[in-house]
């Protein structure tokens, strides 16, 4: 498995890659997962996109 599908997503501000480690919060809605995440360049919780 590569290590780009593991990846959550890129982060929205700065768009560094965020990896599943990063997790701080994952919730399910009603309209698929929630995961909110620490970026490791803007050191700052984001929705991963």
């Amino acid at each position: 498995m590569s290590t780009e599908s593991q990846l959550l997503g890129a982060c929205p501000e700065c768009g560094a890659a965020i990896p599943p480690g990063a997790v701080l919060v994952e919730y399910e809605r009603d309209d698929g997962p929630v995961v909110y995440a620490e970026c490791p360049e803007c050191v700052e919780p984001v929705h991963p996109s």
